[in-house]
């Protein structure tokens, strides 16, 4: 941990101080501040005011970010592994290709946020909010996105989501074309009206799922178990349903032009 002119060891001590007691210290503020590079690595900057600040390319491994407001700051190319982010505001912040691997971020507000290309493989994103965020081609392999806010705003094409947990996460109208959702527990999850076209969801549990509406143009759904599924009025247009168990779906007026049903089970489907 290093500091320089515009973040001083005087004003991180103060912060520290203000902590611990408010009316002792003062809370630390670098609004719109200069800290490109800055190796930062461990450091506590609880409930801290860096909103617009420059972040890119910073070292930021382990430290503890909780509550802190980062509202617009630029944190491109930064290192954030193991970092905690609890409730921090994030509000349009600019993450693209930021290293967040296993990096906390329960409840955090994410809202507008650019995050493509980024790296959130194990992170925790439980609560968080994810409207309008750009998650475009981003590594969430094994993130835990329980009880995210998504809406049809936020864009997760492209994204690697294998493992992910998304559990009581409301996916109607999600942008999720060419993602790889494999190993993904679907389960009952609304998926009404969701782009899912050349998505991977080979192997994917998809059991009492909503997929009304949905676009799985060219999507491969390998081995997927669909049984009870809801698929009407579904695209499935030229997508690989190999091995699919489809058993009680429902695939009422759902366009299933040259799709592939080879050893699917169709047992008493609704259509």
């Amino acid at each position: 941990m290093k500091f320089n002119k515009t973040f001083t060891k005087k004003m991180y001590n103060d912060h520290q101080l203000w902590l611990e007691d408010n009316s002792k210290g003062k809370q630390l503020d670098l609004t719109n501040a200069d800290l490109v590079g800055m190796d930062l690595q461990v450091i506590k900057l609880i409930d801290a005011n860096l909103t617009g600040a420059n972040l890119y390319g910073a070292n930021l491994r382990d430290a503890d970010l909780s509550y802190t407001n980062l509202k617009g700051a630029n944190l491109s190319c930064a290192d954030l592994r193991d970092a905690d982010l609890t409730n921090v505001n994030l509000v349009k912040a600019n993450l693209v290709k930021a290293n967040l691997w296993d990096a906390n971020l329960y409840w955090a507000d994410l809202t507008d946020a650019n995050l493509k290309k980024a790296n959130l493989n194990g992170a925790n994103l439980t609560g968080a909010n994810l409207t309008g965020a750009n998650f475009s081609r981003t590594l969430l392999c094994g993130a835990n996105l329980i009880a995210a806010t998504l809406t049809s705003s936020t864009y997760l094409t492209g994204a690697n989501l294998a493992g992910a947990d998304l559990r009581k996460v409301n996916l109607r109208e999600a942008n999720l074309a060419g993602a790889n959702l494999t190993w993904v527990d679907l389960t009952s999850v609304d998926l009404t009206d969701a782009d899912l076209g050349g998505a991977d969801l080979s192997d994917v549990d998809l059991t009492g799922a909503n997929l009304t509406g949905a676009n799985l143009t060219k999507a491969i759904l390998y081995e997927a178990n669909l049984t009870a599924a809801n698929l009407t009025g579904a695209r499935l247009v030229e997508a690989d349903l190999a091995w699919a168990n489809l058993a009680t779906a429902n695939l009422t007026d759902a366009n299933l032009e040259n799709a592939n049903f080879e050893y699917a089970n169709l047992e008493h489907q609704e259509k």
